[in-house]
């Protein structure tokens, strides 16, 4: 997964953000026109020094709507 492949592996609060753009098409309520939106994966390797964890990470996502 990307998200893991960029995770720093330096131990503390280093961050990083990911964009992902989806198309989702539906029937409602606009006749199945596209809607656009962008998943940003906001990650933090959460990982302390001493740790036994390979790693620890942090994720949270945000989700934007783009205008068409």
């Amino acid at each position: 997964m990307l998200i893991f492949a960029r995770l720093p592996t330096t131990p503390g609060n280093e961050q990083f953000d990911i964009e992902y753009r989806a198309s989702i098409f539906w029937s409602i309520p606009d006749r199945g026109k596209a809607q656009q939106f962008a998943i940003v994966a906001h990650v933090r390797n959460t990982k302390q020094v001493g740790d036994a964890a390979i790693m620890d990470a942090d994720i949270e996502f945000e989700v934007r709507t783009i205008a068409n």
